[in-house]
């Protein structure tokens, strides 16, 4: 077999419905050589014998059964298994471009990069449409210039995506040098990979293309069940808070660690599916978290969000019930206002696109009055042609010719006035008597052809005979 370039590895639990699907994203993968680590969590549907049935038709994917541990104990087992110069760790009820692995081998391949990250997007399984998401690429806070590392963005390298590892194709030799693990917890054991990886890559790019879209409205994700793991997302960053804090560089970035952390916290939150386990979270925040990750000393400019800030200023003065109410109304008036801004955007749409009309409508009328004008002027041409023809037949006449000649004494006398401003009076004299000679020639010329026809006419009536 040929040597492998990337391990896919993917954790599974009772996902028997997209189980399939998600692996023929994995199998048609146009970069081949590849090897997939499925990892059965203790699966309690079919999933397990799905797996063993489709392996069968594809040599590429290896199967490990597990008794149920979690998603971050079956990643560090597939991780343990891997043989690729490269691996990522794909979920196994996303969906994924078929060209996703190439892209990304490609690119970190080409920069020589630690990390690469992709784009994704989000698909809702209630309303079966996909929708766009900066969460996993951050514009405003990623860098232009690839390769880059925390030295580079110190204010932002933990803001420039989220903690998920499946939109990330890791060096596994980077991996092994740094140790690195997935937390096993319940929930949120990503958390410290992911951020670990961030802070200790020397070479991080990225590829800005949608590669991998996941499912959302989901109730059997991990997220689905966030309730029954209340604490895990709190957990996971007091747990790597700790480790950064052993490197003497952490102060360098401190502060976008603290955004990441209150950007996760409120995402806990959000996710939370009784009032009883957001309470405990909530209370948990208020009470130790804004001490712990020095949310408190931390000024508005700080955050590189402005609703990070206010959100963190209401849970410090409100109950988790206030803080409640408060959400829902933001978003309520964020609703009202979205659909405001949609209405304005809408009417401007609107607006502009019946300027568009008018405009199309004078740019005809214009190219309808060019071609009216192009139309005469190929006419003006036409006549002008004309014009000149016949000036040139005016010009080889004999009448012209007769003309040039009688007029010639008038000619020489003019340039002859013009040269000496003393000679004009002669001149001008002498061209009246020339006039004066000219029409005597004339008329005598006239008579002469009367006297002619005459003539003629006699000459003809003689040589006739009398009729009687």
């Amino acid at each position: 077999m040929n040597q492998i370039k990337v391990s896919v590895v993917m954790p599974v639990y009772n996902v028997e419905e997209f189980l399939g699907e998600t692996l023929g994203y994995v199998t048609k993968q146009t970069l081949k050589e590849i090897e997939i680590i499925c990892v059965d969590d203790g699966s309690s549907d079919g999933s397990l014998a799905l797996l063993r049935e489709i392996a069968e038709q594809d040599q590429r994917i290896k199967v490990i059964s597990q008794d149920n541990a979690g998603a971050g104990a079956a990643r560090n087992r597939g991780m343990d298994q891997a043989t690729g110069d490269y691996i990522i760790f794909w979920d196994s009820d996303d969906i994924f471009n078929e060209a996703a692995l190439e892209r990304m081998y490609d690119k970190i391949r080409e920069t020589d990069s630690d990390l690469c990250l992709c784009a994704s997007n989000q698909y809702d399984m209630i309303k079966e449409r996909f929708y766009e998401t900066e969460a996993c690429i951050r514009h405003e806070f990623i860098s232009e210039t690839v390769p880059f590392n925390k030295y580079d963005l110190p204010d932002t390298i933990f803001n420039i995506t989220n903690n998920v590892p499946w939109n990330k194709l890791f060096k596994r030799s980077f991996i092994d040098k740094h140790g690195l693990r997935f937390q096993e917890i319940r929930q949120a054991n990503d958390t410290y990979f992911s951020m670990m990886s961030l802070f200790l890559a020397d070479r991080i790019t990225y590829i800005d293309e949608v590669l991998v879209s996941y499912r959302v409205s989901n109730s059997l994700s991990i997220s689905g069940k966030a309730s029954s793991t209340t604490l895990c997302g709190y957990d996971s960053y007091v747990y790597t808070m700790e480790k950064l804090e052993t490197y003497e560089d952490f102060p360098l970035v401190k502060k976008s660690f603290q955004n990441r952390c209150i950007s996760g916290l409120y995402h806990s939150l959000n996710i939370q599916t009784s009032f009883d386990s957001y309470v405990l979270l909530y209370n948990k925040i208020k009470d130790e978290g804004i001490d712990h990750f020095g949310f408190r000393d931390m000024a508005e400019e700080d955050f590189v969000l402005a609703w990070y800030y206010k959100d963190l200023e209401m849970i410090k003065e409100n109950s988790a019930g206030d803080f409640l109410i408060y959400k829902s109304t933001s978003r309520r008036i964020g609703g009202e206002r979205n659909k405001n801004r949609i209405k304005r955007l809408r009417t401007a749409y609107l607006n502009g696109k019946e300027t568009i009309s008018k405009q199309k409508e004078t740019i005809k009328e214009k190219n309808q009055t060019i071609k009216d004008l192009r139309a005469e002027k190929r006419e003006l041409n036409r006549a002008l042609t004309r014009a000149c023809n016949r000036v040139i037949e005016l010009e080889t006449s004999f009448s012209y010719k007769l003309g040039r000649a009688l007029t010639v004494p008038v000619r020489v006398v003019r340039d002859w006035g013009k040269e000496d401003p003393a000679n004009q009076a002669s001149a001008s004299q002498a061209v009246d008597d020339q006039k004066q000679t000219n029409e005597t020639a004339a008329v005598n010329q006239d008579q002469d052809k009367e006297t002619a026809i005459v003539n003629q006419d006699q000459d003809k009536e003689t040589a006739s005979p009398k009729q009687d």
